[in-house]
Formats: structure tokens, C-alpha cells, sequence
């Protein structure tokens, strides 16, 4: 196997291995819609266990610094509000070991949707082709290194 196969090979196992080990060590949160119109959010960390009884702090799109509600989620980790005006609402969630998750959905028409989804797995490729893309560049400026210079005539 050529240099530059082993060190692509070894790239992208190294950022496949930190993906898992980031997930497994980090322990960290998630959220999904689960209603439209009476808008239902559960939190849940990475592993599907829900944050039972976390407590919550939901804000309207009027003010973003005030709370327009606070409690504690559900046993399945579920928060339900209906959204009275449209915008942009944001639920923190955040448990007793210092867990924290944000959902931002924005309403309209009496429904609410995520802002912005970005699926995990796209970042699992993002990072695996930034960690090939390194090994690239390092194995052309290695490259470039040892190339022996050509003799000019004099």
C-alpha cells in the first residue's frame, strides 16, 4: 500500500473513531417535534434516554430575554406549549448533571417547525472530509519537501 493510502486510510479512521468516542464521552442532548399545532418537543440525550423531569425555560418571539413559561418536562421528556404568535420560540432544557439542550421552532399559521435542521450523520461526513482533507494537504507538503530540486545550469 502506498504512503498516501495508509495515511488517508489512517485519517479517516481516526475521524470515525473521534466521532463515537465524542458521542460516547459527551453524553449529550437532542430534541424532535413531535406536534404541529400543540406544539410537543421531547428531549432526549444521544443514547434515547429522555431528560425525565429536566427543567425547562420556554421563550416567545415578543421578548427572547424574558420567560414566557418555566417547569420541568415529562417522564418521556416532553414539553407541549401552543404557539400564540408567530416567530421564533425557543425552549432551554437543562438537567440536574448540567446536561443543556436549546430547540429554536418557528411558528406560523399555528404550526411550529425546527429553525434549522441539520442531521447529525452530516456532521459525522463533514468532519470525516475535513480529516481527509488534512491528510491531503500534509502528505503534499511532505511531498513537496522531499523533492529533490532540479540543478540549475550555470
Amino acid at each position: 500500500m502506498r504512503r498516501r493510502t495508509k495515511l488517508l486510510v489512517v485519517a479517516a479512521a481516526c475521524a470515525w473513531l473521534a466521532g463515537w468516542a465524542g458521542a460516547a464521552l459527551a453524553h449529550g442532548t437532542q430534541y424532535r417535534v413531535l406536534g404541529q399545532s400543540e406544539t410537543l418537543v421531547g428531549f432526549a440525550y444521544t443514547d434515547g434516554e429522555p431528560m425525565a423531569f429536566a427543567a425547562f425555560t420556554l421563550f416567545g418571539p415578543a421578548d427572547g430575554a424574558v420567560p414566557v413559561r418555566s417547569g420541568r418536562t415529562d417522564r418521556q421528556g416532553r414539553v407541549g406549549f401552543v404557539p400564540d404568535a408567530p416567530g421564533t420560540w425557543r425552549i432551554e432544557v437543562r438537567d440536574a448533571e448540567g446536561h443543556a439542550v436549546r430547540a429554536e421552532l418557528i411558528a406560523y399559521g399555528g404550526q411550529a417547525v425546527p429553525a434549522a435542521a441539520w442531521p447529525t450523520w452530516l456532521g459525522a461526513v463533514s468532519v470525516s472530509l475535513n480529516a481527509v482533507g488534512a491528510a491531503l494537504l500534509l502528505q503534499a507538503l511532505l511531498d513537496r519537501r522531499r523533492k529533490p530540486r532540479a540543478l540549475r545550469p550555470t
